[in-house]
């Protein structure tokens, strides 16, 4: 007679063998975080581990402790060094997570940090030297699914685009507005006087500081626009994590392609009852996973398109920025030398109104403004983009 409990607990039995004899490992600890009682970990130590989720979209990655901080300093970049340093001369601890894309997160010192990565599984590296240790360190990963991962791509790159609009350029369209009444202002002065001599000095004095505020804001083009390229090219590293969306999504349709090829020609040489049932549920399973996975593709590819678009408005964003600052820069030399001839009470006074060109830094300002409009129209765009079906186009 047919013992359902029996049988189950059997097959209980069997999967977890099967488990335990090849688990993926999900966390790494060292010193105090593998055994209580240690104060620290141990001196020329060397470990290296896979962490893995199997079928993860992607791994959030923790890594928590305390191990030399050879480099006395909390800087990315002095660590690395640091690090780099310890692989020839080994003079330091660190911990390395390695992600799928061969991408080195290095870690010494205090550490708390939490990231994610693409794919299902880090590498983790851990290498001490012959001197001063710390209490230790713990590395742990749990999986992010693809709408996670989609939800946090849209946030960096709005909070990219946003910097670009915020990083300096606020202040100068400021002082712009305030700026711009002034000329006007001194315009109609020059244009209404009958006697040129009286606005002589005002329209000097004027004229020196219009040329001052310009050279101030022009002085800050290198540190507006390294601050602009920083996040064009953080923008572009998110669209290359896209890609890589849409390239894994094809490969893995592609795959089950493949497999479901396989399993039809199965089905057409086989009798047995019981493996056509099987073969069929694979079947089954192979064309839901090409439905989803054709979706996944369209919608990060739209999602991709999105992104496109709105890097190259942001990078026409920084060219009219650019041109704005190279404007500013040379009206303010050309605002103080007609100062100086103004105050030396020339005969000959160079025509205000070809001096000054409102229209054009007007004409400028505006095309900014109307740039940051379709900007800020793209991120809504953006922002309301989701993961589900009824959004395909």
């Amino acid at each position: 007679m047919f013992n359902l409990s029996r049988t189950l607990l059997i097959l209980l039995w069997l999967a977890t063998t099967v488990v335990y004899a090849g688990l993926p490992e999900t966390s790494f600890s060292i010193g105090q975080y593998a055994n209580s009682n240690d104060s620290s970990y141990a001196n020329d130590q060397y470990k290296q581990t896979i962490l893995t989720i199997p079928n993860a979209e992607a791994l959030e990655v923790i890594v928590e402790g305390e191990i030399e901080d050879c480099c006395q300093s909390p800087t990315n970049e002095n660590v690395e060094r640091c690090c780099h340093r310890s692989r020839n001369k080994r003079c330091c601890d660190f911990i390395i997570i390695r992600d799928s894309e061969n991408q080195d997160h290095t870690f010494n010192g205090q550490i708390q940090e939490k990231f994610t990565v693409l794919g299902h599984s880090v590498t983790v590296i851990f290498k001490s030297d012959n001197a001063t240790t710390g209490r230790g360190v713990r590395v742990s990963i749990s999986p992010r699914s693809a709408l996670d991962v989609f939800n946090e791509l849209k946030i960096q790159i709005s909070t990219a685009a946003d910097t670009i609009l915020k990083q300096g350029t606020s202040e100068v369209h400021s002082k712009l507005e305030q700026q711009l009444k002034q000329l006007e202002t001194l315009t109609e002065q020059v244009e209404n006087i009958q006697n040129i001599d009286e606005v002589i000095e005002p329209v000097a004095r004027m004229l020196t500081a219009l040329g001052q505020t310009y050279h101030e804001i022009a002085s800050k083009r290198d540190t507006i626009i390294l601050a602009h390229q920083m996040q064009l090219s953080l923008i572009k590293e998110l669209e290359m994590k896209t890609l890589n969306r849409i390239d894994r999504a094809i490969q893995e349709k592609q795959n089950h392609v493949i497999l479901l090829n396989n399993a039809q020609n199965a089905l057409l040489q086989t009798s047995n009852s019981l493996e056509r049932q099987k073969i069929q549920i694979s079947i089954s399973g192979h064309k839901q996973n090409i439905e989803s996975l054709q979706l996944q593709e369209m919608v990060w590819s739209k999602f991709h398109d999105s992104q496109e678009t709105l890097e190259n408005l942001l990078q026409q964003y920084t060219q009219k920025i650019e041109l704005l600052l190279h404007f500013l820069e040379i009206s303010g030399q050309v605002y103080e030398q007609a100062a100086n001839v103004a105050l030396l009470k020339e005969t000959t006074v160079i025509a205000f109104n070809k001096l000054t060109d409102v229209t054009e830094l007007e004409n400028i300002v505006m095309d900014i403004e109307q740039s940051e409009q379709k900007i800020k129209a793209w991120m809504n765009k953006i922002k309301q983009d989701n993961f589900q079906q009824n959004n395909l186009p």
